[in-house]
């Protein structure tokens, strides 16, 4: 849970649901335009874990949200500090989508035929893919963060130096 006491990417969700409605999508039409399930999607309301960048990407990609500000909603960066998404450093997705952890349809049909002791090895090992793979994404956010922090001072610099000339 986030410091609010709500699940880390409840206002993405809200705000994708928002978006949604407006444009009077069904979370079917949703699904196809974005690529991301919509179990994935409603798991935004309640998990107690993270999204994946790439998740919110494409959310953000189909709605028309700037990428930034739809990972600042996930719980997986703080608000930009730099003027414009333009100007915002991000990681490169092969980093923070190694391994897609959050299973489809298909996968998850196949686990329910499964004996119980296997399908609980098998959603042990997922969840130890999800904690790394969130750990990466963490580690990769504060990179970026400050990344974003020391492009802004070299423009003010630079914008310090034109003024003086």
């Amino acid at each position: 849970m986030s410091e609010s006491g709500l699940p880390p990417a409840r206002r993405l969700w809200e705000r994708v649901e928002s978006e949604r409605n407006n444009r009077g999508w069904t979370t079917v039409e949703l699904q196809e335009r974005s690529g991301v399930d919509r179990s994935t999607v409603s798991r935004l309301k309640t998990s107690k874990r993270s999204p994946l960048p790439e998740t919110v990407n494409k959310l953000a990609d189909t709605l028309g949200i700037p990428r930034q500000e739809a990972l600042a909603l996930a719980g997986l960066v703080g608000a930009p500090n730099v003027r414009s998404p333009e100007d915002a450093i991000t990681a490169p997705q092969s980093v923070v989508s190694i391994v897609n952890v959050e299973g489809d349809a298909d996968t998850d049909e196949l686990l329910a035929r499964l004996s119980p002791r296997r399908r609980r090895l098998l959603e042990q090992f997922r969840e130890s893919e999800r904690e790394r793979l969130a750990r990466i994404a963490e580690s990769v956010a504060r990179e970026t963060e400050e990344a974003n922090r020391r492009f802004a001072e070299l423009v003010r610099s630079e914008a310090e130096e034109t003024d003086l000339s």
